[in-house]
């Protein structure tokens, strides 16, 4: 009887051991990457206050890299409404979005192509009837946002990219805080999604 309960003691110790062995690992795997394909992301920062126009970390010393946080402010807007499913206030930031990239042409006068292709977007989301379109315009206006900021170290040292691999077209966004919110999907699939290098 005493060796039975041993045994059975034993075992019990050994389940527990393997339990928590099998939990480290599952963490483990989740901050390497080969963990769900969706983890809730750790917020290290929070996004800057509303009205801010210098956000954290950001360094913006030429004119070029002030004009594309000018851009980044409007776009993070965009974001925020788009994520919180607010096609209206998506809609109002998108006007002030495109003023801000047209800004840019100047900036980038070897990319004026795609300054346009990202004034359209930002046009197109401010046209759009639906949410659905929004957001697909919003992948766009993303695209190149995400180009013309991989050209700036000081601006993209101080931004956040996530990807959504549900997204149905583009599936990468920028944020200027760690607190993620998927604006392709909302409510529906909020944090789903996961940090990458701005240039890939």
């Amino acid at each position: 009887m005493v060796k039975s309960l041993c045994f059975l003691n034993f075992a019990v110790q050994c389940v527990a051991v393997v339990a928590v062995a099998s939990l480290g690992c599952a963490k483990q795997s989740a901050v390497a990457g080969d963990g769900p394909e969706h983890p809730s992301p750790v917020s290290e920062k929070p996004d800057p206050r509303p009205g801010s126009t210098q956000p954290t970390a950001i360094i913006a010393e030429t004119p070029k890299a002030k004009g594309l946080v000018e851009a980044l402010n409007a776009y993070a807007v965009m974001r925020k409404a788009l994520a919180a499913d607010d096609l209206p206030t998506a809609k109002a930031a998108a006007s002030s979005a495109s003023a801000k990239v047209m800004a840019l042409q100047s900036h980038f006068a070897d990319k004026a192509d795609e300054v346009k292709a990202m004034a359209a977007a930002a046009a197109k989301v401010g046209s759009s009837a639906e949410i659905a379109i929004a957001r697909m315009a919003f992948g766009e206006f993303s695209r190149t946002l995400i180009g013309l900021v991989a050209t700036d170290s000081g601006v993209a040292g101080g931004v956040v990219c996530y990807r959504c691999p549900m997204a149905k077209n583009y599936q990468k966004w920028l944020q200027l805080g760690d607190d993620m919110g998927n604006p392709y999907w909302g409510a529906e699939m909020l944090k789903c999604g996961s940090k990458v290098p701005v240039k890939s």
